[in-house]
């Protein structure tokens, strides 16, 4: 399983990430999965920077709120250590 697992791992540049991403679909435009997925990059472990973790209702609060702070956060980190920091994004319907 852990093999397996090692060979499906993919990330996210942090800079392909863009607020229609995060936006679920009642929200106006939003990426499709495939279209999300399509950004995405093979990974090794222990090669992702981050994991966020995103729910669709989060938008329907602030929207646009989680796409400004993981931008900014990504490049401070990007800045202090001159690399692209990586997404291990995980979404979930509520």
């Amino acid at each position: 399983m852990l093999e397996r697992a090692k060979k499906l791992l993919r990330c996210l540049p942090a800079s392909r990430l863009i607020a229609a991403d995060l936006a679920g679909s009642g929200l106006g435009a939003s990426t499709s999965a495939t279209e999300l997925a399509a950004k995405t990059e093979p990974a090794a472990m222990g090669e992702v920077t981050a994991f966020l973790s995103h729910s669709w209702s989060d938008e329907k609060e602030a929207p646009g709120a989680k796409h400004a702070v993981v931008s900014r956060w990504a490049k401070r980190r990007q800045e202090a250590t001159g690399k692209e920091p990586t997404l291990w994004l995980v979404t979930r319907s509520q």
